[in-house]
């Protein structure tokens, strides 16, 4: 089960990104915002490489300010 991407701070869409062997996620205009890169630890596209780049982001445009 995959967590939803919330929207950047500037109303934008987020996407995930994929270069082997990072995940991260970034706002879609490019507004400048992006999380950590994680790097793959069992597979290629890790599973959960990509839900900590989620959960980081949502943890970032949450915050207040």
């Amino acid at each position: 089960m995959e967590t939803k991407l919330l929207p950047c701070k500037c109303g934008a869409g987020a996407r995930i990104r994929y270069s082997m062997p990072l995940t991260w996620v970034e706002c879609r205009k490019k507004c400048g915002m992006y999380t950590s890169q994680y790097v793959d630890g069992y597979e290629q596209c890790d599973r959960e490489a990509r839900k900590l780049a989620i959960d980081e982001w949502n943890r970032m445009v949450q915050k207040d300010g």
